[in-house]
């Protein structure tokens, strides 16, 4: 037939089913020919149709068909080769295709399940059938294995071979195999089967009768553990079943049989606690494995049974447990028997049975426990009596031994009722160590009220370190009093000092020992002396410096402490914080010199000069801070005279200090804390004191001398007495000489010499070029040229101007040389003019550079030109920026501003001689000179166009004129055809 037919008659409504063998082949032609597009229709119907035919044989009861047999082996390596027997599905593969191959595998599963029922058959003789094997241990356990392999796959196997079980069961010796299967490690794949069977429908009815017979139908002859445990795999899937007969049915008729064996197994543990079976146990075991509150319960009776087995082995060598091991038991006892009852919420009418079974051994249990421990507390309690019997013997002689040794220890820290500095330790942590050793000699003496009736010194020791202690606790308040009393008195500045030296806590005996307390102290004797009359005055005493009993600082208590008898204070607010020492202690705010008030600084201070003379700004100046006098002249008026013998008595006041301290001090290298703030303010006081009422002198000589040298950092009196000695010879500096700056010609403006023989001769336009040739360094020099590199030359009178041609420049034929003519007149002359009335730009705050001045006086103008500075002195804006000074002016030089001057052109003179006798220069003018006769004899124009010749006379009229004293700057000279501007001056 055709594909199509085929596939039409192995559809399952078809009217014509082909026969078994006839389906058989199709099957095989279609994988043969995979490919073909119904191939796998055809073996997917076919396969189908087979699966019902078996179906249906197997329902009949009647044995597999002959054709099957002979076409299966054939048929399972077609459907290999073919890819239509795998259980597996690939990604991507075609659903029909998956489908095919699971009902494919499930028909090969089904036909091997019909072989093995056949194996397992009676009578078969099989190798596979549990009634073949023998009893023998070795041949079951093979067995097993022969099991694991054959039948530990599909649900249709283990299925085959349950049904096998119990059908053994049922035969005649057919308890005593299944029992050796099972304890032949065949229970662990019974067990596995059960518990996750599924819940099929159509074999739900065969899975119950499994079940059924291998759980309360299962009663073999003699005792098994397996049961313990094959009962528990049957109740976990009777109680997941789907069909209600074994969910209520068998899993509670089984929950019964549980009950009564593990009842029993309870009641045999009163009888003989030890004689607990590893069977019962296991059976336990196995119980305790069922399904879920079940199973709970099960396990609390395991563990109580457990519990019991430990307590009658205990009471079969009670001599063996000590009083704590019998309590564990009892402990453990009871938690095991309410964990029993309490794990699992059961209170029907079995499981009351087992629970009452509990309670009755348990309770017997428990009795036989508690008489042994009883027995166990009543001798332990005789031992530990006469053990402390010996140990309080031994005790008291110990704690006096110990009492002996902390009473010495005690003693180490005390000297009589004081407290003992001993080397390399302080107060506190002598104090410390001491409140330590006191504290446990009254522990000892605490614990033991005996002690004391034995060792009678132990009570005096305590004494003494209690009055020691208590002295020192309220040390920090006495040094508060003493400190307040001697700030009151005026003498805040030696507390620091007298603290250091402990003399702050002596004061209630100054009445007493008067000023011999403060001997090689350091403390200044007018302190001394005040202190004592103030404390005689007062009569001070002890008293006046000693807190009252039990006294406390605001917000605080005072207690005495049990422990060491000395005093603590506890904080009202925060009673966690506690105080072993007066917990508030003032401290000691060092007072702070006031200093006079500060100077006005009008300048700076030359070195080595007296401190109260500065030095001006400009032209040396200065002034004078003792008498508030400016100028030179005022140290040799009769004020200053004056002045000069107050400063000197302050400097006798210093050295009187100095004397003082070198006395009352030992002048180590040591420090003498305090020492520097006392000897300031000691100083502070004579200076003062010195000055009267003149507080002038005393300013300046406090920040002059005394508060630049005094040494803020140090306690050390040497140190100290080597500063006021270098303030002695600061004040003894000598007053500064007369000073006075000035401008610094040629570096400051252009200073000429004058000019040489051959310029002077060349007056006029009409003077012979030739002229030139004769030309000299004086020449050179007095035109303001200088030579640069390269043999050229630039004027200094033109702006510095480079010339390129010499002739041009100088020759007055020519338009530029009358420019620089009248500029070098000018220059000339505005030298003449300062150095005679340079002295005057000092006292007009007026500075010169680079051809420039500037007046300080007048902030708001630029840098100007020095050809208009002498017109500047005659401005309405400097007039009123001089009348603002502190003084007028002075009309005449002094010595000083005239010699200073003076030297200053010397200077300038003898700079420009150095230069015009250089070889290097009188060089270079000698071949500028051959180049200007090489240039006149071969008669080569001029380097620039000759212009109008100016009229002499018109020249010699603004020569004439600028000359004339206080003129100002040269005037513009139209009359010889170009503008005249100073240098530095823009047109």
């Amino acid at each position: 037939r055709t594909w199509e037919d085929r596939r039409r008659c192995l559809r399952p409504a078809s009217t014509k089913p082909p026969s078994l063998e006839v389906a058989l082949c199709w099957i095989r032609d279609a994988t043969d020919d995979a490919e073909h597009k119904d191939a796998l229709d055809i073996v997917k119907l076919g396969v189908a149709f087979v699966s019902t035919e078996v179906d249906n044989v197997v329902k009949a009861g009647k044995p597999m068909p002959d054709v099957l047999k002979r076409y299966r082996l054939e048929l399972k390596e077609k459907f290999e080769q073919g890819g239509f027997l795998s259980n597996q599905a690939d990604h991507g593969e075609q659903p029909a295709l998956v489908e095919t191959r699971k009902k494919a595998h499930a028909l090969f599963l089904h036909l091997d399940a019909i072989d093995l029922q056949e194996c397992l058959k009676p009578g078969s003789g099989s190798p596979k059938a549990l009634d073949s094997q023998t009893g023998d241990k070795d041949n079951m356990i093979e067995y097993v294995k022969l099991v694991a392999r054959e039948f530990n796959k599909e649900w249709d196997f283990q299925l085959a071979f349950l049904n096998h079980l119990v059908r053994v069961k049922n035969s005649p010796k057919g308890y005593q195999l299944l029992v050796d299967f099972l304890e032949a490690d065949g229970l662990e794949y019974v067990d596995a089967w059960i518990r996750q069977a599924p819940d099929h429908e159509a074999q739900r009815r065969e899975l119950s009768n499994v079940l059924e017979e291998l759980s309360t139908k299962f009663k073999p002859p003699k005792q098994t553990s397996a049961i313990g445990l094959l009962w528990s795999a049957v109740h976990q899937r009777a109680c997941m079943s789907k069909d209600k007969r074994l969910r209520e049915t068998l899993a509670r008729a089984l929950e019964e049989e549980m009950v009564k064996k593990t009842g029993s197994i309870v009641m045999n543990l009163k009888e003989k606690w030890t004689d607990v079976s590893e069977f019962s146990l296991s059976v336990l075991t196995g119980f305790a494995r069922s399904h879920g509150q079940v199973g709970l319960r099960f396990t609390g009776t395991l563990e109580f049974v457990k519990v019991c087995v430990e307590a009658g082995e205990a009471l079969n060598f009670p001599d063996e447990k000590v009083v704590d091991e019998w309590k564990q038991l009892i402990i453990k006892l009871n938690t095991s028997r309410q964990d029993a009852n309490a794990q699992a919420q059961l209170i029907m009418p079995p499981w009351n049975f087992l629970r009452d079974n509990e309670e009755v051994c348990g309770n017997h249990l428990f009795e036989k426990l508690k008489a042994n421990y009883d027995q166990a507390l009543a001798k332990r309690t005789k031992e530990q009596l006469a053990i402390q019997e010996r140990v309080v013997k031994e005790r008291l002689e110990a704690d006096i031994a110990r009492a002996v040794m902390a009473a010495e220890e005690v003693k180490q820290f005390l000297d009589g009722n004081r407290l003992r500095v001993r080397i390399g330790e302080d107060l506190d942590q002598t104090m410390h160590n001491l409140r330590n050793s006191v504290g446990i000699l009254k522990s000892i003496t605490n614990e033991n009220a005996k002690v004391l009736s034995h060792a009678p010194t132990v009570q005096r020791v305590l004494d003494s370190a209690q009055t020691a202690g208590r002295s020192y606790a309220v040390e920090p308040e006495r040094l508060n009093k003493a400190r307040a009393w001697v700030e009151r008195a005026g003498f805040g500045q030696c507390v620091v000092a007298l603290e250091a030296q402990g003399i702050l806590l002596r004061l209630g005996e100054l009445c007493n020992t008067g000023e011999a307390m403060f001997r090689n102290t350091g403390l200044p004797q007018h302190c001394a002396r005040g202190l004592t009359e103030m404390a005689t005055r007062k009569n001070l005493v002890e008293s006046d410096l000693t807190p009252a009993e039990n006294g406390a600082p605001p917000g605080w208590t005072c207690t005495l402490s049990h422990r060491t008898g000395m005093y603590s204070w506890q904080r009202k607010i925060d009673k966690q914080v506690v105080d072993y020492r007066w917990p508030v202690e003032t401290g000691h705010r060092v007072p702070q010199l006031e200093d006079p008030p500060a100077l006005e600084t009008a300048g700076t201070i030359p070195a080595g000069s007296a401190k109260y003379v500065e030095l001006g700004q400009l032209n040396g100046q200065i002034a004078c801070q003792l008498c508030k006098k400016v100028g030179y002249e005022h140290l040799a008026d009769g004020q200053h005279a004056a002045a000069l013998v107050k400063w000197r008595r302050l400097g006798k006041a210093l050295e009187g200090c100095a004397k003082e301290l070198q006395q009352r001090s030992t002048l180590g290298s040591e420090e003498v804390q305090g020492l520097n703030v006392m000897w300031i303010f000691e100083l502070h006081r004579c200076l003062e004191e010195v000055s009267r009422a003149d507080t002038l002198a005393f300013r300046v000589f406090w920040h002059r001398i005394v508060k630049p040298g005094w040494p803020q950092a140090t306690n050390v009196g040497a140190d100290i007495l080597a500063a006021i000695e270098r303030m002695k010879s600061t004040a003894s500096y000598p007053e500064p000489a007369p000073t006075v700056d000035t401008a610094i010609p040629i570096r400051d403006f252009v200073y000429l010499t004058d000019p040489g023989k051959v310029m002077k001769r060349h007056t006029t336009a009409a003077d012979p070029p030739i002229l030139l040739n004769a030309l000299t360094a004086e020449d050179f020099m007095g035109e303001g040229l200088s030579l640069l590199q390269g043999g050229r030359w630039k004027c200094l009178i033109c702006n510095n101007e480079t010339i390129s041609d010499i002739s041009t420049h100088l020759h007055l034929h020519y338009r530029a040389a009358g420019k620089h003519r009248v500029w070098r007149d000018a220059s000339k002359d505005f030298a003449e003019q300062l150095r005679r009335r340079g002295w005057e730009l000092g006292h007009n705050r007026i500075t010169i550079a680079n051809n420039c001045f500037n007046c300080l006086l007048c902030k708001g103008k630029a840098e100007q030109s020095v050809w208009e500075l002498f017109d500047h002195l005659n401005t309405k804006a400097h007039k009123a920026a001089v009348a603002a000074l502190p003084g007028p002016l002075p009309i005449e030089p002094t010595m000083a501003e005239v010699r200073a001057w003076a030297e200053a052109f010397e200077q300038a003179d003898t700079a420009n001689i150095e230069t015009m006798t250089d070889p290097s220069f009188i060089e270079a003018v000698e071949e500028t000179v051959q180049r200007l006769k090489a240039s006149s004899a071969s008669g080569a124009p001029a380097a620039a166009a000759p212009a109008q010749k100016a009229a002499p006379s018109v020249a010699a009229q603004a020569a004439a004129a600028m000359v004339v004293e206080d003129a100002g700057p040269p005037p513009i000279i139209p009359g010889i055809g170009f503008p005249c501007y100073p240098p530095g001056q823009v047109a």
